[in-house]
């Protein structure tokens, strides 16, 4: 419970730089990385949040991902 609120606080992170006008894909991978380790290394330790946390890291991730694939090929947008 206590790690929960920081660790949702990379995801909000990576979501305001990719919320940008310009995304800072930089920027939201430490963030998005941040929260993968974090998870990976506490496996099995984070209780009742850990299926959110990892949740909400597919999320950001595939957000990346969609909008990496977008800026380098704006033709996906149609």
């Amino acid at each position: 419970e206590v790690l929960a609120n920081p660790l949702m606080g990379f995801y909000e992170l990576a979501a305001i730089h990719l919320s940008q006008p310009a995304p800072n894909f930089a920027e939201a991978a430490v963030a998005i990385d941040a929260l993968r380790c974090v998870l990976e290394g506490m496996a099995g330790r984070l209780g009742e949040n850990e299926a959110t946390l990892r949740q909400a890291l597919g999320q950001i991730q595939m957000a990346f991902v969609q909008l990496k694939g977008r800026t380098e090929d704006p033709s996906l947008d149609a």
